[in-house]
C-alpha cells in the first residue's frame, strides 16, 4: 500500500515539473504583439548617434521592447530606402504607444528631431 502512494506522489510530482516547463518554454517562445518601425535619415551624424541613438534603447526596455532590426545597411526593393531601418518588437501595440508617451522618451524626441527625419509606426505582429 504505501508503495501505491509513493508511486502516485512521484507520478503527479512529475506531472507538475512537466507542466511547469512546458509553461516556461511557450514563454519563451512568446510571439510580439506589434512592432514598431522608424525609417531614418539622419541629418547630423554626431548628435544623432552620440545624443539620441546610444539612449533610446534604455527608454524601451522597461516597457518590453526588444531591437529586433537597427542598422544603416537598407537596400531599396521599391522606391527610395531610408538612410537607417530600425524594427522593435513589443508584447502588444498598447506597450509600444506607452513607451513613445514615456517621460524618458519625450525627453530624446528633440534631440531626435534635430538631428534626422523620421518617418515611424507602430503595427501589429499578427496576420490576417
Amino acid at each position: 500500500m504505501k508503495t501505491h502512494y509513493t508511486l502516485a506522489i512521484g507520478m503527479f510530482a512529475g506531472a507538475v515539473i512537466g507542466a511547469l516547463a512546458i509553461g516556461g518554454l511557450q514563454a519563451q517562445n512568446k510571439q510580439p504583439g506589434a512592432y514598431f518601425v522608424a525609417e531614418i535619415n539622419v541629418t547630423n551624424q554626431d548628435v544623432y548617434m552620440k545624443d539620441y541613438a546610444s539612449k533610446v534603447g534604455a527608454t524601451f526596455k522597461p516597457f518590453g521592447g526588444q531591437y529586433l532590426s537597427r542598422g544603416a545597411n537598407v537596400v531599396a526593393t521599391d522606391g527610395e530606402a531610408p538612410q537607417r531601418v530600425v524594427i522593435i518588437a513589443f508584447d502588444s501595440a498598447q506597450k509600444a504607444a506607452d513607451w513613445r508617451k514615456s517621460a524618458a522618451y519625450q525627453a530624446l524626441v528633440p534631440i531626435r528631431n534635430k538631428s534626422s527625419k523620421v518617418r515611424s509606426y507602430a503595427v501589429d505582429a499578427k496576420v490576417n
